[in-house]
């Protein structure tokens, strides 16, 4: 997955993103932090196709193969959750129409499959965002902050949840963020965009996984240079708004 020259502008005059080049690894789970309204979430709609960017622009991504995962569960209200999980083959005219148990399963559905979303939790309602995005197999899949708006023991629970099926899957993954906690747990590289126009990647750090839980020294030191990076982004804005 490779974004090359990528240029977009909401009114043609400022450039939102200009000459804008990021590549991800196949089969790694990429996460993007930066300030508020740097760009994260624009970038993963012009990567969805959800926003047409500027001539010369290159995304290399097979959106026939491609799952997206919204902030909001938006699930269909008058679908049970079966339906809305299996709504993407019913669009994309697949012949298989069996629901993939193992997805379910993983994800604690089993149980709630004929309940309507006014029915769920915030939890369950995310987890069938999730396994619809997933239904298909898709080779890449976009998160735009999928846990931002549950608690914290079942944001942890799902991230945990999705750490499982992205290790069985491998898929090409790109998640967006506000976390540094979130960011490292998931993460296989963490790329820190500025909130300067046009944006830019600051910061590309691998994380390494030496670790099994939140609570460990290995976990937490690398929390900590994530934050501290952010935080060189942060002072950056805020000399560049100062007069001169």
């Amino acid at each position: 997955m490779e974004i090359k020259n990528l240029s977009f502008s909401f009114n043609r005059e400022n450039f939102f993103f200009k000459d804008f080049n990021l590549s991800f690894e196949t089969g790694r789970t990429t996460v993007l932090l930066g300030p508020s309204g740097c760009g994260k979430s624009t970038l993963l709609k012009l990567m969805a196709g959800l926003l047409q960017p500027g001539a010369g622009s290159f995304v290399s991504i097979d959106r026939f193969s491609m799952g997206f995962v919204f902030q909001d569960s938006t699930l269909l209200p008058w679908k049970n959750l079966e339906k809305n999980i299996m709504l993407p083959r019913l669009i994309s005219g697949s012949k298989d129409s069996d629901l993939n148990l193992e997805l379910v399963k993983t994800l604690g559905l089993i149980d709630h499959l004929q309940k309507y979303p006014h029915q769920l939790s915030g939890g369950q309602r995310m987890r069938g965002s999730l396994a619809r995005a997933l239904i298909n197999s898709p080779n890449y899949l976009l998160l735009d902050e999928p846990f931002s708006a549950l608690d914290e023991p079942t944001r942890n629970r799902l991230q945990d949840e999705w750490l499982l099926w992205q290790t069985q899957k491998k898929m090409t993954t790109l998640f967006v963020t506000h976390s540094f906690n979130e960011a490292v747990y998931l993460a296989d590289e963490v790329v820190i965009l500025t909130a300067s126009r046009p944006v830019q990647a600051r910061h590309k750090v691998k994380i390494v996984r030496n670790f099994q839980t939140r609570f460990e020294m290995n976990y937490l030191e690398q929390v900590k240079n994530i934050a501290q990076l952010f935080e060189q982004v942060e002072n950056d804005r805020k000399s560049d708004a100062r007069p001169t």
